[in-house]
């Protein structure tokens, strides 16, 4: 079932004009569809394919280390919780149903226990 999702502004028109070009409907069926040969236009992306893409563009950009499409949900979801936003938030932002998996993301960002261990080591 579709779920409302607010995107930024700057992400709709993007995909606005996408609409506006793909192959098939603009109006119903997947967004995001396969361009290959012999893929129907009915056919939804897979996430293999998305990892595909996202490792390809990482390549052509240069990068040391292959993206993931995972990697990129990990560091949005830390890039937002270092910005100072708060954990409950995040937790909508990243649409993770247990905000156990957020202090996760949380807990990895410093070392906590050895913080407060320093600290008290220094009283």
């Amino acid at each position: 079932s579709a779920t409302p999702m607010t995107v930024p502004k700057s992400t709709l028109a993007l995909l606005l004009e996408w609409l506006a070009v793909r192959p098939g409907s603009s109006t119903s069926g997947p967004i995001f569809v396969p361009l290959d040969p012999g893929s129907t236009l009915d056919a939804r992306l897979t996430g293999d394919s998305v990892r595909r893409i996202v490792a390809s563009i990482g390549q052509k950009a240069g990068l040391a280390r292959v993206p993931r499409p995972h990697g990129l949900r990990h560091q949005a979801i830390t890039h937002a919780l270092d910005s100072g936003r708060d954990i409950r938030e995040v937790r909508k932002f990243s649409r993770h149903a247990d905000l156990n998996t957020i202090l996760i993301y949380d807990d990895n960002r410093k070392d906590v226990a050895g913080d407060i261990a320093s600290m008290l080591a220094d009283d």
